[in-house]
């Protein structure tokens, strides 16, 4: 029978209210606000029911400019930590 490795357990500090600043991104709280903005239109998005494309025709917007700012959270934040590395 082989025997397990018994992993150490990783460090853990409490974070501030804005995860962008403990990730040390650029701009942290102009990140913070995007990303509190994008969550809120998606969110209005979803309760009202609608489509990415009666979105997009709705703000004049070609669709996939539209999913890829509602896919920006993660995104930007990915682009902000390696110029900030």
């Amino acid at each position: 029978m082989s025997k397990r490795r018994i992993a150490e357990k990783p460090e853990v500090h409490a974070g501030s209210a804005n995860v962008y600043r403990d990730l040390g991104v650029a701009d942290a709280d102009e990140m913070l606000v995007k990303a509190q903005l994008v969550t809120k239109i998606r969110d209005i998005i979803r309760e009202r029911g609608l489509t990415q494309v009666e979105v997009a025709a709705i703000v004049g917007l070609p669709q996939p400019k539209l999913s890829g700012f509602l896919r920006w959270r993660a995104a930007a934040c990915m682009r902000n930590r390696s110029r900030s590395a």
